[in-house]
């Protein structure tokens, strides 16, 4: 074999090894079709991966996370997403569209990021604890209307630094 045929091979082996890895799941994540089923890791921080398009129900059901980064490659979170969760942060980024009324069922949120490309309501009512939750988020958004029309019943605190905040996490 030549040089050069050798150099190449070398090179597509590569490439394919780098895709195989980019598109790969990280170990901790459970996944079918895009939609993550669950995560099983230990950390404290964890960031869900681009290729999630969808964080199904019960995803982060009894697990030690405390500060969840919530790319917006993720398009959906369905029902009870975080129910039973340690999560306090939770950080949504701008291109998340839809987050079902009762995500938050069960959960002790502290502070809630929401980018203005929220189009669905959420009903922080059904969390649990009487701590005081932190909603960060856009003037005029889908969801500030929102809770403005539908206030929340439980102890909580609107602030609108949704943009200045979000910056912390990119």
């Amino acid at each position: 074999m030549r040089k050069k045929e050798h150099k190449w091979i070398l090179i597509v082996f590569a490439a394919i090894i780098f895709v195989g890895v980019m598109f790969m799941p990280p170990k901790d994540f459970r996944m079918k079709d895009g939609r993550l089923e669950t995560y099983e890791g230990g950390e404290k921080t964890v960031t869900i991966p681009r290729l999630v398009k969808t964080i199904g129900s019960k995803a982060f059901d009894s697990t030690v996370v405390e500060t969840l980064i919530i790319p917006g490659s993720v398009k959906k979170i369905e029902g009870g997403a975080f129910a039973y969760s340690k999560i306090t942060t939770f950080v949504v980024k701008e291109g998340v569209e839809e987050i079902a009324e009762d995500a938050f069922r069960n959960t002790k949120p502290l502070d809630v990021l929401l980018p203005s490309t929220i189009k669905t309501p959420i009903d922080f009512n059904q969390r649990d604890g009487e701590e005081k939750v932190r909603i960060h988020i856009v003037k005029d958004s889908y969801i500030d209307k929102y809770l403005q029309d539908n206030p929340i019943k439980k102890n909580y605190e609107i602030k609108y630094d949704y943009k200045e905040l979000i910056k912390k996490y990119a």
